[in-house]
């Protein structure tokens, strides 16, 4: 039984191009965290300064897109998903452009701090886009396709860095973003004009919740424990509020809501494991193997590729038979996947290769069919909060896993790299059986509501 609650009807014009371009988009917002990582060094030896200063280069950029993803995510309950995606897409390009022409470090941070800001809107919008407009029936494929698309960018973001920093120079990184803008006249034709509403929501919830993500990849970042106590203190204050307040910014019915919180968590641990990848491998490549920046994101860009490719059928697939054989096998397939890497892969480049392909390709239709599901159980005055509230838990997730197999690496300096690598991969590989749990859970709670619906049914006949 369908759930849908979203009215969406279908009518999209030109739904093929604008489902494209929405993955195009999203491939930049992704591709512009991971070519940024390799210029570090040329930005620190070009304006003069410690490690310390260039990383807010990242932990800056992470900070503002967890924010602005959910904030843009509510405000779709109120303005048009039109117009929000234009704005952040303007936002995020101009200030691209902007970039590219900085002669100061600050104003290098101004300018990727305010892309920040407008990719909140490309990563949340998008989603609630194809959730709001595509019909029930194929939007499966179409979540596939721009889920792929961030994939795809998390591979060419290590390649195109490598390349550009190489050859062209850092600055040039901001002029691949600003081709986001080509998009902007597609969307404007194309998705539907929707009037603004009165915008009702509690500023100061929004407010809690946004210094207590701050703090948080502040406490992740910087290691700094005073970050870690206000970030209790805040979304303690957080919780309260939104229990006693009218109109909150986050529904309190989402955190007791347990099929949603588990599709979260069944998103968020295979995303870990991915960005963990993603930070382990071009270290152990070209500290170990011997490889060029750029060489090392051609072993992962297979994997990425591997997953566009597979996207309209896993989608497809989604759409025609739901999420329970998904559910079922690829967190076993990414578990088997990340232990072999850990006890084999270093033996072999291709080895590696082949390997992250697997895993890739599970953990995107892990997020594929969980992220559909969502748009599936939730409400429609619940679907732009619950969609916040999932990428805003992708993006911490993300930095907590960076910072956990840092710590970890730390902890095994007495070992060789491989060594170290190898411990770490099949320490992921037993994480992914906490994944298997909350897949079979919602195995159940799936199965177990779908009883009561028939049930229902039958009484109702009787």
């Amino acid at each position: 039984m369908n759930e849908n609650n979203t009215l969406a009807d279908g009518s999209l014009k030109k739904e093929k191009l604008v489902i494209l371009l929405l993955a195009f988009s999203s491939i930049h917002v992704i591709t512009n965290t991971a070519m940024f990582t390799l210029a570090l060094p040329q930005v620190m030896e070009q304006f003069a300064i410690e490690t310390a200063g260039a990383s807010w280069i990242i932990t800056g950029y992470t900070i503002v897109l967890a924010v602005s993803t959910l904030a843009f995510t509510r405000l779709a309950d109120y303005l048009s998903p039109r117009f929000l995606l234009i704005f952040g897409i303007m936002c995020f390009g101009i200030f691209s452009i902007v970039g590219f022409f900085s002669h100061s470090f600050w104003m290098l941070i101004a300018a990727r701090l305010l892309q920040a800001a407008g990719a909140g809107s490309i990563s949340g919008v998008a989603l609630i886009s194809v959730s709001r407009y595509v019909h029930p029936k194929k939007r499966g494929k179409a979540v596939a396709i721009i889920l792929a698309a961030n994939s795809l960018g998390l591979g060419l973001g290590p390649v195109i860095g490598g390349v550009i920093t190489t050859y062209i120079g850092w600055s040039y990184l901001f002029l691949v973003t600003s081709l986001v803008l080509l998009s902007v006249p597609v969307f404007y034709l194309y998705l539907p004009k929707a009037p603004p509403k009165k915008i009702s929501l509690d500023f100061l919830s929004a407010g809690l919740i946004a210094g207590g993500s701050v703090t948080t990849l502040l406490f992740i970042t910087k290691y700094n424990f005073w970050a870690l106590i206000a970030s209790i203190i805040i979304f303690y204050s957080f919780w309260r509020r939104i229990k006693h307040f009218n109109n909150p910014f986050v529904q309190p019915e989402l955190f007791s809501n347990k099929r949603f919180i588990t599709l979260v968590m069944i998103n968020v641990i295979p995303y870990m494991n991915s960005m963990a990848i993603l930070f382990l491998f071009p270290q152990f490549l070209i500290r170990e193997v011997g490889l060029t920046a750029a060489a090392a994101g051609f072993i992962i860009l297979p994997g990425a590729l591997m997953t566009v490719l597979t996207a309209r059928i896993i989608g497809s697939w989604i759409d025609k038979h739901g999420i329970s054989l998904i559910l079922k096998t690829s967190p076993w397939v990414i578990l088997l996947g990340l232990l072999l890497i850990g006890l084999f892969g270093y033996r072999s480049i291709f080895t590696l290769l082949i390997l992250y392909i697997f895993v890739s390709v599970s953990a995107t239709s892990l997020y594929t069919s969980a992220t559909n599901e969502i748009a599936n159980i939730l409400p429609k005055e619940q679907l732009a909060a619950g969609t916040g509230l999932l990428l805003l838990a992708k993006i911490l997730s993300g930095a907590i896993s960076v910072g956990i197999i840092s710590s970890a690496l730390m902890l095994q300096q007495d070992l060789t790299l491989t060594q170290a690598t190898s411990n770490i991969f099949i320490g992921m590989g037993f994480s992914m059986g906490i994944g298997i749990l909350f897949s079979l859970l919602y195995l159940k709670l799936k199965h177990s509501r779908e009883t009561l619906q028939v049930e229902m049914g039958v009484n109702k006949k009787v």
